[in-house]
């Protein structure tokens, strides 16, 4: 594996996360300096959710068969540019509009990034070079996400966004440099990229993930909201930034525990826990918020993020592998298409927080999100129960051979 090449498609993808969860930190201050209200600054993560979800799948069958280096480094140029424009914007509506952009360019690498990934390295080692691209993602919520809000912190929200473009373009730079031409090859049709939805089966299970993911973001658009009101920090942005570390941390232990137990339990099992787990812990951010306040409340707001980052984020690599046993013949198209629902979620979720944040108060984010989980859960029963949908029923205890693979 030459982690030469490897590296500038991570760190790519590390900028890309950085810049898509930040805004959960800074939100506050960005709709204070541009004269709207939290709800409307909120709606940037609606479109750019919208806009990655719907554009990415349509944008990689147009760009399959150019030339791959010149698609990296010509999107990840223009996610820099993007964020510059971001940093400098002087209305709302220009805001949106370079949000718009960025979503654009990070609609463009992610997948060629990773198919960039897994042909520059030997068959053993592909799978472990994805994951590294991919980590860059979950790496971000770590580490990129409270440095861009401990930055908002020391100087204001534009800031954040100088960082993410300073972390673009030496992702841009660096992969001109790294890799080698890549020619584009043939692939599906934009038709062809959509049709694994018709499956019952797989539409079920996308339509789990929108919901799933979803409530979460109706509580993670607004955290620095909810963070705020303990009063703990003063203005609250160094008591974020600890916040948005310990979430970041949960995550990537979370993503490590969800795709052990969906190789020994078996994806189905592992998302009802995982959901049941994560509708509790979104239920207590209210409960917590609404009933204490603050270095308790900060506290226990601490512990309650931290169930909900390892719940939330094991969700992901059980559906995964959820939707590799459903349609092993069609992996490649249907996880596109659930990373597609995952955006989708993410959009509708934070227009729904935002609509709560508006008409009620943070306050009552979590029961609502909670509410939510309960759904996506009935909807896992729902395809368990139901073997007419295309989804593999549960075997008859006491003949393990019946299980399907992945399911044990």
């Amino acid at each position: 594996m030459n982690m030469r090449r490897i590296a500038p498609l991570a760190i790519g993808t590390f900028a890309i996360g950085t810049d898509n969860f930040i805004v959960a930190g800074i939100l506050g201050g960005m709709a204070d300096d541009l004269g709207v209200s939290l709800a409307a600054a909120g709606l940037q993560v609606t479109v750019f959710s919208l806009v990655y979800a719907l554009g990415s799948p349509l944008l990689s069958a147009l760009t399959q068969q150019a030339e791959r280096r010149a698609v990296l480094v010509g999107s990840m140029g223009l996610f820099a540019l993007a964020n510059v424009l971001t940093a400098v914007a002087p209305a709302f509506g220009v805001l949106l509009a370079t949000r718009i952009v960025a979503a654009v360019a990070a609609g463009v690498f992610g997948p060629v990034a990773t198919a960039a990934a897994a042909e520059q390295s030997e068959p053993e080692f592909r799978g472990r070079a994805i994951s590294i691209v991919t980590g860059g993602l979950t790496v971000s919520i770590v580490l990129g996400v409270p440095i861009g809000v401990l930055i908002s912190a020391l100087s204001d929200w534009r800031g954040a966004f100088w960082f993410v473009a300073a972390l673009a373009l030496v992702a841009a730079l660096s992969t001109a440099a790294a890799l080698p031409r890549l020619p584009g090859t043939p692939g599906p049709g934009i038709a062809e990229r959509f049709r694994p939805m018709l499956r019952p089966a797989v539409g079920l299970t996308l339509l789990q993930s929108v919901t799933v993911i979803g409530s979460t973001f109706i509580v993670f658009t607004y955290l620095a909201t909810l963070v705020h009101g303990t009063g703990v920090g003063g203005d609250g942005e160094f008591a974020t930034t600890l916040i948005m570390l310990v979430f970041g941390v949960a995550a990537v232990f979370g993503n490590i525990l969800g795709g052990r137990s969906a190789d020994r339990a078996g994806g189905t099992t592992t998302i009802r826990r995982t959901i049941v787990v994560l509708a509790l812990a979104l239920a207590a951010v209210s409960l917590v918020a609404q009933t204490l306040d603050g270095t308790s409340a900060y506290v226990a707001l601490a512990a309650v993020i931290a169930v909900w980052g390892v719940s939330g984020w094991a969700f992901t690599p059980a559906q995964f592998s959820r939707l590799a046993q459903i349609d092993p013949a069609h992996m490649h198209l249907t996880f596109a298409l659930n990373n597609s629902a995952i955006y989708i979620g993410s959009a509708l979720g934070a227009s729904i927080g935002g609509g709560i944040v508006e008409w009620a108060s943070a306050g009552g984010l979590g029961w609502v999100a909670a509410g939510g989980e309960v759904i996506g859960l009935l909807l896992v029963l729902l395809a368990v129960a139901r073997p007419a949908l295309g989804v593999p029923a549960a075997p008859p205890a006491g003949e393990p051979g019946l299980q399907p693979a992945g399911e044990r």
